[in-house]
């Protein structure tokens, strides 16, 4: 992340991750959380928040959806003082950078493979 003014923007790569997890179909606050996990590895909602130009609604929705997909595994954490009020989520890879991609990779295959025998079964009906 690029400090700027006092503001936090995403830097190059981060764009990029984003635009190319947006290519794979990712939603723009899931790719942005996504970005983020794989430059930082972990992070609280309200860093990513902060760093990633998203509001708390779209960290929550991202970062749902990454945890329901295996991507990132979560954790509570109190407050320091008190341990009351509302509790802060640890966010942080569920697995290697390389087994992700290696994952993304295979479903990616498998749903392409089931198309091309969707279309082949198409295309032998249209025969028929």
């Amino acid at each position: 992340m690029l400090r700027e003014e006092g503001f936090m923007i995403m830097n190059p790569k981060e764009r990029k991750l984003e635009d190319m997890l947006s290519k794979y179909g990712f939603t723009r606050s899931k790719a942005r959380c996504m970005a983020f996990m794989l430059v930082m590895d972990e992070g609280t909602s309200r860093k990513i928040e902060h760093e990633m130009d998203l509001r708390q609604p779209e960290v929550s929705i991202g970062m749902k959806e990454l945890v329901k997909g295996g991507f990132v595994k979560i954790s509570i954490m109190r407050t320091e003082r008190t341990g009351k009020g509302r509790p802060t989520y640890m966010y942080k890879l569920a697995k290697s950078k390389e087994t992700i991609i290696a994952n993304m990779k295979k479903k990616l295959n498998d749903d392409t493979e089931k198309k091309l025998k969707n279309l082949a079964e198409l295309k032998k009906m249209l025969r028929d």
